[in-house]
């Protein structure tokens, strides 16, 4: 009998350590300026960027007196923040002072690029393929915080393995269908760090790294931001 019990607690202690090596850090639970401050925290200092400005509302501000500090119209604020109503933002939020730049991203490998982004037949592309041997190590292209390390997201099932990569300014960057995964949610990555290594997990044919940047949850071109 005790020791039936305590192979039932070994189980137990084992499924509940396989559950805490699975949970990921899900940033939908953080508000969004939570989530700046944290993507912001990692990219100071010696970063990929080179800010000009970010200013933090204050209780009382508006963003039209934000706008004659910096002189800088309101338009060009609402545009560059994503900002849907100007005359409710939260004390606390992060505002990018337009005027702001940043370095080319670096390539997460050097390895032909065998599918471009946009058009593949009749569906979409929504970044591109990079062919390279299993195994190979794929960097960030970018300073930034890991918002998700998992080997099945949500939406991206056929990606399987799977870093995305916060950035600032509302770019995220994804790494997907890799063999293994190399860092964990919730910490910082400078540009040129090994987060992942090249596979086929989830629905691929071969060993390749799909990789994306998204802007404000759409994708776009890496091909823009990638240095040349």
């Amino acid at each position: 009998m005790i020791k039936l019990l305590a192979v039932l607690l070994i189980i137990i202690l084992q499924a509940c350590s396989t559950k805490e090596q699975q949970t990921i850090y899900d940033p939908s639970q953080l508000s969004r300026i939570e989530l700046d401050k944290k993507v912001l925290k990692c990219i100071k200092g010696k970063s990929s960027y080179a800010y000009d400005k970010f200013h933090t509302m204050e209780e009382g501000e508006t963003l039209y007196r934000i706008s004659k500090r910096y002189d800088i119209s309101i338009k060009e604020l609402i545009e560059i923040n994503n900002i849907d109503d100007h005359r409710d933002i939260s004390i606390g939020k992060i505002i990018l002072i337009p005027g702001a730049k940043f370095s080319e991203f670096k390539w997460p490998l050097k390895r032909p690029v065998t599918s471009g982004f946009g058009k593949r037949g009749r569906k979409s592309h929504s970044g591109i393929d990079i062919s390279a041997d299993k195994g190979t190590h794929i960097k960030s292209i970018a300073d930034g915080l890991i918002l998700n390390s998992t080997s099945s997201l949500k939406g991206y099932r056929k990606y399987g393995r799977i870093v995305v990569i916060g950035h600032g300014m509302g770019i995220t960057s994804l790494y997907a269908h890799n063999n293994k995964n190399l860092v964990k949610a919730g910490t910082c990555v400078k540009k040129g760090q090994i987060v992942a290594e090249v596979g086929s997990s989830g629905n691929a044919t071969g060993n390749h790294l799909h990789l994306e940047i998204r802007r404000h949850g759409k994708p776009v071109n890496p091909m823009i931001y990638l240095d040349h």
